[in-house]
């Protein structure tokens, strides 16, 4: 497990070092700044700790989840890139379209019990 989360941190180092490197010529006020930045670092907080509960529970629910917010990831990295680099009508449509694939797997999750493999083989009368 600290080999995840050392992988993890590394990567999203590296990431926001990059959104930086897009944004920062184009920001011109240091609140925006900061606010950019700061979401930016809650995103990719939010999708390590996904990725790490799919680590821990190995069930469907939490690989949905981690799905929707890998999707909501992706939809804001390239929102980003359609700001600041290329403005282009496909990024919006795919941006849009991996936001409304966030929020299928969001409801799909949200429809399962937290019953992880391990706990069903060894427990089924907690099946729904």
């Amino acid at each position: 497990m600290k080999v995840h989360l050392f992988v993890l941190i590394v990567l999203d180092v590296y990431l926001i070092y990059v959104l930086y490197a897009i944004e920062q010529p184009n920001l011109r006020t240091n609140s925006i700044y900061f606010l950019e930045n700061t979401y930016n670092i809650i995103i990719l907080l939010v999708l390590s700790l996904s990725l790490l509960n799919y680590f821990y529970r190995d069930n469907e629910k939490s690989l949905f989840l981690f799905f929707g917010v890998l999707c909501l990831v992706f939809s804001e990295v390239i929102d980003i890139a359609n700001i600041y680099i290329s403005q282009s009508s496909l990024l919006n449509f795919l941006a849009t379209t991996l936001v409304l694939g966030a929020f299928y797997f969001f409801y799909e999750q949200s429809q399962l019990s937290n019953v992880s493999p391990r706990e069903d083989k060894y427990y089924p009368h907690l099946k729904p």
